[in-house]
């Protein structure tokens, strides 16, 4: 089944994003570690089209500590803030994709 949407947030915590139905499993999609490949502004650019898709967290990072995902979280919407009023953001970004080893 496909929807029309203008937003989508999924908070699935340690179970992670359901790759295949959204339709996100091919390897394009995925870095070595099988979680989704974003840029630096936590976009997957592998997703061509007008509307961009933004993924954090869990997807991201793996199984990771809640801080880890609360701090994406914050640096994603700065980022989806910034996309949607076409200027820098105010919002605080604490990290960035990838730039701290885990």
């Amino acid at each position: 089944m496909r929807l029309p949407v203008d937003l989508v947030l999924v908070a699935a915590g340690f179970v992670g994003p359901e790759l295949e139905e959204l339709g996100l499993k091919s390897t394009s999609f995925l870095t070595e570690r099988n979680t989704l490949s974003v840029g630096p502004d936590w976009r997957l650019e592998a997703v061509v089209g007008p509307s961009p898709v933004f993924a954090c967290g869990d997807a991201v990072r793996g199984q990771s500590l809640i801080v880890w995902a609360i701090a994406e979280g914050r640096s994603a919407a700065s980022a989806i803030d910034t996309h949607l009023r076409g200027e820098p953001s105010r919002l605080p970004a604490p990290v960035r994709p990838y730039e701290i080893s885990w």
